[in-house]
């Protein structure tokens, strides 16, 4: 559990000292100054971070954990994916990395300098080109609307894993943001007891929780029956899918339906589209691909209906046969289809930014890319329908710290931040309700009018959370330390699909044991 001893170091000073430093720890915030008080059971995430901070990952484990952890990998990590996983980079990876943005700075304060009585602190990530933004125009227009409030935005890494540390560093150190935003569930920090229960606010203020989609709220926000979060903006690993029209045209394939859940658009139908829209090269390469991602790979098991644990945490269900399917499916376009990239079939350099990939998926985050590519005639289209025609979508949350001394004017901002989707609508993210995601959708792709938004809007209501196995206690570090492992040696060829994940199973029953009930 996290210390309560008296903190050596503010808050400041401490984000001062933790400047540059990818994952803090124990070590870390003991050299700030702080207070040590963090031990092993602190964070699922403790061991992850840490180990990303010491010692250097290998090429498979760091491809995979780009696509999965930090949308300041942006374009890079959508075209990686996890078709790259056990190689340093693919061509089309190379190509999509041109337009990746600057990282966003691991430590600041970002304040509209207005003097209050009360001052929330609120952690969260900000793409890079919104920084200033926020401190002259999305602050203040919350500001002049209170008496004597005023709001301090922490900047946060983008990366998950290192968000989360950095938060429980402030945390040890006697000094917790208020408001915390992060795309993990809330339940290893609720059970740890840093995250207050919203219930009785939102029962109090007749706060509207069905105009969410309630797959996310069971899995990012309850916790034995209380509410620790709400959503407020997608972030997703792949909201939809994108397709090349002209590409689709010049081979005389049919273009994707718009419609999610259509029962023409099966994964055999998926496949048999992306083998006609490939090119093969010279050995062991693509001219063209069919398809270059299906965004992270731990997540796919959703189509099949598959779960790496059960939603009622007691049991490891990674080697069940909707998890065998899924596997054999996807290593099947790269090993035997040869319609995928990856570690032993590489991409001409382009991706699908460049024209040389018919399908793809592109992050949350990707959204102002797509927005000025022009060199594609692009469109969206859903996932095919295995078992099911969804994705799984991590939103935003927002996380009020359970000692914050200004739970009811943090309240308040919350309730800001997402009325009329505020904070998405400001920053360019997706919004979490679909009447505003059909708005924002039309007007932000306005310029692309062929780029059927509304595959976005019905993705909303049809997505389903991550995997149970992330409100496990020790997840972060398991994915990276086995489950990535696993899948990069099946994707590469060197392993069975049944047999790795079986092998997986002991070892992830043993961490479902372990953890807090």
């Amino acid at each position: 559990m996290v210390g309560t001893s008296a903190p050596k170091i503010g808050r400041r000073e401490l984000l001062a000292c933790l400047s540059g430093v990818t994952a803090a720890g124990i070590g870390v915030l003991a050299a700030c100054g702080g207070t040590a008080a963090v031990t092993a059971s602190t964070s699922s995430t403790s061991t992850a971070a840490a180990t990303s901070a010491t010692a250097p990952a290998t090429a498979a484990t760091s491809a995979i954990t780009s696509s999965s952890a930090a949308p300041t990998t942006a374009a890079a990590a959508s075209s990686v994916a996890t078709s790259a996983v056990a190689t340093s980079a693919t061509a089309s990876s190379t190509a999509s990395a041109a337009s990746k943005p600057v990282p966003t700075p691991t430590t600041g304060v970002v304040g509209s300098g207005l003097k209050a009585a009360v001052t929330i602190e609120w952690m969260s990530y900000f793409n890079p080109q919104d920084i200033g933004r926020l401190g002259k125009t999305f602050l203040p227009s919350y500001e002049k609307g209170q008496k004597d409030v005023a709001v301090e935005a922490i900047i946060g890494p983008g990366g998950i894993i290192d968000s989360q540390q950095k938060y429980l560093t402030l945390t040890a150190a006697g000094v917790p943001p208020d408001l915390f935003g992060n795309t993990r569930p809330a339940t290893n920090l609720a059970q740890q007891g840093l995250y207050a229960d919203l219930s009785s606010l939102i029962k109090r203020d007749h706060f509207d929780l069905t105009k969410y989609n309630q797959q996310w709220l069971q899995t990012q926000a309850y916790y034995k029956g209380g509410v620790y979060g709400l959503p407020l903006s997608v972030h997703a690993e792949a909201p939809a899918m994108v397709y090349n029209r002209d590409l689709f045209q010049k081979a005389g394939v049919p273009e994707p339906p718009a419609k999610w859940g259509d029962d023409a658009w099966t994964w055999e139908a998926f496949l048999d589209a992306a083998r006609k829209l490939t090119v093969p090269g010279p050995t062991g390469t693509l001219t063209q691909a069919g398809v270059d991602s299906l965004a992270y790979s731990v997540h796919l098991p959703v189509l099949w209906e598959g779960n790496w644990v059960t939603p009622q945490l007691d049991k490891a269900t990674c080697a069940t046969q909707p998890m065998i399917d899924a596997y054999t499916n996807y290593s099947d376009l790269m090993l035997k289809y040869k319609v995928m990239p990856g570690p032993t079939l590489k991409l001409a350099p382009g991706g699908f930014q460049g024209g040389v990939s018919a399908m793809s998926t592109m992050g949350s985050w990707e959204f102002g890319v797509y927005q000025t590519l022009d060199k594609v005639n692009w469109g969206f289209m859903p996932f095919p329908k295995a078992k099911r025609s969804a994705y799984a979508f991590d939103p935003n949350m927002a996380y009020v710290a359970k000692s914050s001394k200004h739970l009811e004017e943090t309240w308040n901002f919350v309730k800001w931040l997402d009325n009329g989707s505020n904070y998405a609508l400001f920053f360019n993210f997706m919004p979490v309700i679909a009447t505003d995601t059909a708005t924002w959708s039309k007007t932000f792709f306005q310029s692309k009018p062929n780029a059927r938004p509304e595959v976005l809007v019905e993705s909303l209501a049809l997505a389903q959370g991550i995997d149970p196995m992330f409100r496990v206690k020790g997840s972060d570090a398991f994915v990276r330390d086995h489950v990535e492992t696993a899948l990069a040696s099946i994707i590469a060829g060197k392993s069975e699909v049944a047999a790795t994940l079986q092998g997986v199973q002991p070892l992830l029953q043993g961490l479902v044991d372990q953890s807090p009930k």
